[in-house]
């Protein structure tokens, strides 16, 4: 049995992630019961029992091909990037929304997947702002110093003064208004640009997105929605291509042909 575990460490970079462990039922498992979804938000009954080697799933955020790149190289292929901004991006085709609105008798005058998708790009730019003040505070937060070993370190206290010195230009700027309000702006007109491109459904807070979208044009909570579009993923086998890479991967790392072979 695979073991899955949120990581809870607030001075991790893992934080929000999910291990995986690999067992020699893993692969039945995963490809039997396991959604995408179910291995982001809740514990994988069998927890603790650790076989082989591990992979970390992770929301890419607002990380750049570069950054990813980079994130998966740095951690020698023992983490996974999801190609959407989160796991709930997922969940925000269209034509799979239509169906989950569907079932529920909550489509209204949305009665095409292509009004689902015209519908989900208002909501994105009906809050554009508050997605632009999410990307700075969490680049802020990724470019913050992080204090990293002082309990192992030879001279704590050097440790600790070295830190705060590393702190200084970071205030610094945090306490620069004009540049805040620039750094602002930029993320902006990004926002602006991506939701122009129609790529707000991709690189865009899902979760955010998903919830205002609800609330919005239907009675529908997050709670219930995507319970219902696993269902569909799983009963009527909707494919999910960052599932599948996500299943090719885990394939790969325990030494698996591809399903293609």
């Amino acid at each position: 049995m695979p073991s899955s575990k949120r990581f809870r460490n607030p001075g991790s970079r893992f934080t929000n992630s999910i291990i995986i462990a690999f067992g020699s039922t893993f692969l039945a498992v995963f490809l039997g019961t396991i959604t995408a979804y179910a291995f982001s938000r809740f514990d994988f009954p069998g927890a603790g029992l650790v076989l082989g080697g591990f992979l970390a799933v992770m929301d890419r955020d607002f990380r750049s091909d570069d950054e990813v790149a980079a994130y998966e190289r740095k951690h020698h292929g023992r983490v996974f990037v999801w190609r959407v901004h989160e796991i709930e991006n997922l969940f925000l085709d269209p034509e799979l929304v239509h169906r989950v609105l569907e079932f529920h008798d909550q489509l209204g005058i949305l009665d095409s997947p292509e009004a689902v998708g015209a519908a989900l790009d208002r909501t994105a730019s009906s809050i554009r702002e508050r997605i632009a003040g999410r990307w700075v505070a969490w680049r802020l937060q990724q470019d913050w110093p992080r204090l990293d070993a002082v309990g192992t370190a030879a001279h704590p206290l050097d440790a600790l003064l070295k830190h705060a010195a590393s702190l200084e230009p970071k205030v610094a700027e945090l306490a620069d208004q004009e540049g805040i309000k620039r750094i602002y702006e930029e993320r902006l007109a990004e926002v602006d640009r991506i939701i122009a491109e129609g790529h707000a459904c991709v690189e865009l807070p899902g979760n955010e997105i998903l919830a205002e979208f609800l609330r919005a044009n239907t009675t529908l909570s997050t709670d219930v929605f995507i319970p219902t579009a696993v269902s569909m993923v799983l009963d009527r086998g909707i494919s999910l291509p960052e599932v599948d890479r996500l299943v090719a991967t885990i394939r790969l790392q325990i030494g698996l042909p591809s399903e293609s072979d």
